[in-house]
């Protein structure tokens, strides 16, 4: 986006379970949220994030993510911070678990530290409550400093509404006539 047109923002919807299933099972890494957050930081466009159905965990921290002023949910939306999990382990030696359990402490602490840094809360303070999953409405996740705003259909926080022609042109799919 940035090569495109630095000056035009970027828009990103999460509904996600972040790193796991709804039953808790981990399915991804750490690293992968991790990689769109620096993505995030690294364009020069402005990001705007919205959540929508559910931001669990890694998720949560990429709403958390977008410029201040720029972080909503939806009404009925739920944000929830976890702390990482180890995947199963299964028949793996003792030192393997081991190498693991080191990378998914340094996760943490690196997710504790973006957390931080997003929502404005001590280090300390993320560290607590996530030893417990938090649960938050969208009242709740403004209050905690992960969004700034709840929108609905008619709110003015996100830039005004493009017809499906204006969105073409602007994406650059078409070429518009003079």
């Amino acid at each position: 986006m940035q090569y495109t047109d630095r000056s035009k923002p970027c828009y990103i919807y999460i509904n996600s379970t972040g790193c796991q299933r709804a039953d808790g099972e981990v399915v991804g890494l750490e690293t992968e949220a991790t990689c769109i957050y620096d993505t995030m930081k690294y364009i020069g466009n402005e990001i705007y994030t919205v959540g929508t159905g559910v931001a669990i965990g890694q998720a949560c921290l990429i709403l958390s993510a977008g410029n201040k002023g720029k972080r909503f949910m939806t009404q009925n939306a739920t944000a929830m911070l976890h702390q990482p999990k180890v995947p199963s382990t299964g028949q793996r030696q003792a030192i393997e678990v081991h190498i693991k359990w080191k990378e998914v402490l340094e996760q943490k602490k690196n997710m504790v530290s973006i957390l931080s840094s997003t929502t404005g809360h001590s280090m300390e303070k993320i560290d607590k409550d996530i030893q417990r999953p938090l649960y938050m409405d969208a009242k709740a996740a403004i209050a905690y400093g992960i969004i700034d705003k709840v929108i609905d259909k008619n709110s003015q926080g996100i830039d005004k509404i493009l017809s499906n022609d204006q969105w073409d042109t602007a994406a650059g799919l078409v070429k518009s006539s003079r």
